[in-house]
């Protein structure tokens, strides 16, 4: 299952507190059946936007206990996208000029039942 999760820094961390939290979350240990693939924003709505696949939602779960102390954390089902995916189409039909996957990263990532 993949899982896209947005993390925003909580109101009352200052700025060497945040790059410390970062620090740590960058060694961060995975557990066994969880694949990570993380972005940090320069600025936007969301600190941190981590795409999550596990054959569990249990170690996701006690990943977002752990790092929920430092942000407010949202976490989604989602699926990939693949091309000739109808829905894809529909998206990418007013940009015929680029390719699929760089026109933003909203065309990537679907929540389930969308």
């Amino acid at each position: 299952m993949n899982y896209v999760a947005l993390l925003k820094f909580h109101n009352w961390l200052i700025e060497v507190d945040r790059h410390d939290v970062l620090e740590r979350r960058a060694g961060i240990d995975v557990p066994e059946g969880v694949s990570i693939v993380e972005y940090w924003p320069i600025g936007g709505m969301f600190d941190v936007i981590s795409v999550i696949s596990a054959t569990k939602v249990t170690p996701v779960m006690e990943l977002v206990a752990e790092w929920s102390r430092h942000f407010d954390i949202n976490v989604r089902p989602a699926k990939v996208t693949q091309p000739g995916n109808t829905w894809t189409d529909r998206a990418m039909a007013p940009f015929p000029d680029w390719p699929l996957g760089q026109a933003s990263s909203w065309n990537v990532f679907q929540a389930e039942g969308s």
